[in-house]
């Protein structure tokens, strides 16, 4: 978006990507619709984790395209640290009955102008494809071995151990800016 203020352009970034979660989690079941609820908390922590690692107020693609950057976040993140890794409770609440919520939306018109939406943005094929890629290796991956991995965190350690509910986002995105960014030795 552009504005125009006293004569000059102001910019408007979007903050997220999916302004709905329930959107990307069905988008999420179109890939693998017997995916279970571990495995499908597990798979949107690593999904922002990443993702924010790598776009977060990263200088390398603020003139992505010749048009406005990507968002900084996936999606708005509410991780709570529970007992096998960061969960989202909302997205509990809806899954625990079954994926029926998510394979639903996936019929409505908001999903489909959701999806079609980003898909429209000049970054739209750039975060399909980073999604389509991790999520691919996320799902080959065992259940147990993604809240092994999630337990690694510090984020997710230092809420765990003092007995906070709600994880920090920004000790996330930190963390994961920094081994994403950061070359290995």
């Amino acid at each position: 978006m552009k504005f125009l203020v006293n004569g000059r352009f102001l910019i408007m970034y979007k903050d997220y990507v999916f302004d709905n979660i329930d959107v990307l989690v069905s988008y999420l079941y179109a890939r693998k619709n017997d995916m279970n609820a571990v495995m499908l908390q597990k798979s949107l922590y690593f999904l922002y984790a990443f993702y924010a690692g790598m776009y977060y107020q990263n200088t390398k693609q603020l003139d992505f395209k010749g048009d406005a950057p990507l968002p900084n976040e996936l999606f708005k993140a509410e991780f709570e640290a529970w007992t096998y890794g960061p969960v989202i409770k909302e997205v509990f609440e809806k899954r625990a009955q079954g994926p029926e919520y998510y394979l639903d939306f996936l019929q409505s018109k908001e999903y489909t102008n959701a999806i079609e939406e980003i898909a429209n943005k000049s970054y739209g094929s750039e975060v399909f494809t980073f999604i389509d890629d991790l999520f691919a290796d996320i799902s080959s991956r065992s259940t147990f071995s993604l809240v092994q991995r999630s337990h690694e965190d510090k984020a997710w350690i230092e809420a765990f151990e003092a007995g906070q509910v709600t994880m920090n986002n920004l000790d996330i995105i930190l963390e994961y800016s920094e081994d994403v960014r950061s070359p290995r030795r």
